[in-house]
């Protein structure tokens, strides 16, 4: 069953609680768009654990989404992020790409890290070029396909430098050209902007959206921050400080957002008050 919290008067944003099993049934029906369904997902970090990392996690998602995933500090975000990646095993449930139970890394799903993690000796198009799908085709084909996604991240011009003569801001966006240059069937992000100062950390936000909005690749996006969560997701997802979902926030703003609404900032209080009681 999917609750949804009774109709609000004014600006407030609609609030539901989903059991995931039954919306992953539901977004299976359309089995063209639904991309990801995660189902009972558990992990425990070794046998002497006190309790799992994550406990019963269920969802899905489809193409064109984007999505936050917000909660304190241990609830298992980026351990969920790196499952569905392949990076870490799951000990119970299943996670399914496009029907296919994830087992391992893949080229369909990239992933970008807080630390950028860029091959320092090569330079910016070179590390933008690194891959499987953004490697291949002839040497002008793959210039091309360096050169469309500098110029969306905005760093044309900086082609050749490499990642010591950028500022953080710059490299993150290098890391942003090169995921979107595999062409992966989903975008996972881990605090990508979290070490940023506030103005670059806007501006990176302006730039992700630009590109998500001409890419439309499902993204999945940690954060702390719930402004940013509400400014960027369609759908926030809000994780218990014991390793489960636990509600969701549907964003339903047409973007361009002005992040100073009232509506947005309506949205960020409720995010905020589901965050702070899912401690």
């Amino acid at each position: 069953m999917t609750r949804t919290a009774p109709h609000r008067t004014g600006t407030g944003p609609a609030v539901s609680t989903t059991s995931v099993p039954d919306h992953a049934a539901t977004l299976g029906g359309e089995s063209s768009e639904t991309l990801i369904v995660v189902r009972d997902v558990s992990i425990w970090y070794g046998p002497g654990s006190a309790g799992p990392v994550l406990s019963g996690v269920s969802f899905a998602a489809k193409a064109g989404e984007f999505i936050c995933l917000v909660g304190p500090s241990g609830c298992g975000k980026s351990t969920l992020l790196k499952a569905i990646a392949g990076f870490t095993p799951i000990g119970r449930g299943s996670i399914r790409v496009r029907g296919a139970e994830v087992t391992g890394p893949g080229s369909d799903r990239g992933m970008v890290f807080q630390e950028f993690a860029l091959f320092p000796w090569l330079t910016v198009e070179q590390n933008v070029l690194f891959g499987d799908k953004a490697s291949i085709g002839s040497l002008p084909e793959r210039r091309e396909r360096a050169t469309h996604y500098l110029d969306l991240v905005g760093l044309t011009a900086y082609r050749e430098y490499h990642p010591s003569q950028l500022s953080g801001g710059m490299r993150q966006r290098v890391a942003l050209a090169r995921a979107w240059a595999n062409q992966p069937t989903v975008l996972l992000m881990d605090e990508p902007f979290g070490a940023l100062d506030a103005r670059t950390r806007q501006e990176l936000q302006e730039t992700l959206l630009r590109i998500f909005e001409k890419e439309r690749t499902l993204c999945f996006f940690v954060t702390h921050d719930t402004s940013e969560a509400v400014y960027l997701a369609d759908r926030v997802v809000v994780m218990h400080a014991r390793g489960a979902t636990r509600e969701e926030v549907v964003v339903g703003i047409p973007r361009p957002r002005d992040r100073h609404c009232e509506i947005v900032r309506a949205h960020v209080r409720d995010v905020d008050r589901l965050a702070w009681d899912a401690k």
